[in-house]
């Protein structure tokens, strides 16, 4: 995940990365069927909770089944 927004040195940070950390965890054991659709639900809670700034999410998927053979496969959501 990335945020970017304004921020300004000796100010309260805008973004709490414990609470991203918790808020993210509440997704673990949920079920998606596509690294897309868990990477859209993460960005839409991180843009719930903390909507100053800008936000990307990426997931990777480690071994993907598919016809080939693959390291990884990745996706990455952002507002723009």
């Amino acid at each position: 995940m990335e945020w970017r927004g304004a921020f300004t040195p000796g100010s309260t940070p805008a973004v709490d990365y414990e609470e991203v950390c918790a808020l993210l965890s509440s997704l673990d054991g949920s079920s998606f069927g596509f690294i897309e659709d868990l990477a859209s639900e993460a960005l839409a809670s991180l843009r719930d909770r903390f909507p100053a700034g800008k936000w990307s999410v990426t997931v990777h998927k480690e071994c993907p089944p598919v016809g080939l053979r693959l390291d990884r496969a990745s996706f990455t959501a952002w507002e723009g």
